[in-house]
């Protein structure tokens, strides 16, 4: 029984996880414009914008949640993604994470 209890949870759990990381790159291509106004177009940033070229679909999610709900501070962020739906972080998600990471220096 308490198998079959954890398999149930660890279902449930996948159920409600999953979707948040389930974009389309392709439909998140469509969304960069605010995004590459400071991350630039390929995503590698500058000395005033972290990349976000390479990075987890995950992390990518965490941090654009936590800029909406304001577990994150930065107040050009809040701006740009207050807007933006489940769907839409995770479009952007799969996109970013599709591209090549900035080279280090």
């Amino acid at each position: 029984m308490k198998k079959m209890s954890l398999a149930l949870l660890l279902s449930g759990c996948l159920v409600f996880t999953g979707p948040a990381l389930a974009g389309d790159a392709a439909a998140g291509e469509a969304l960069i414009e605010d995004c590459a106004m400071c991350h630039g177009d390929d995503g590698w940033g500058d000395e005033d914008y972290p990349p976000i070229a390479g990075l987890a679909e995950a992390d990518f999610v965490q941090a654009m949640k936590g800029y909406q709900d304001g577990t994150l501070d930065n107040k050009e962020m809040k701006k740009q993604v207050k807007g933006l739906s489940e769907d839409d972080i995770a479009n952007l998600a799969a996109y970013y994470a599709t591209l090549e990471k900035a080279p280090e220096e």
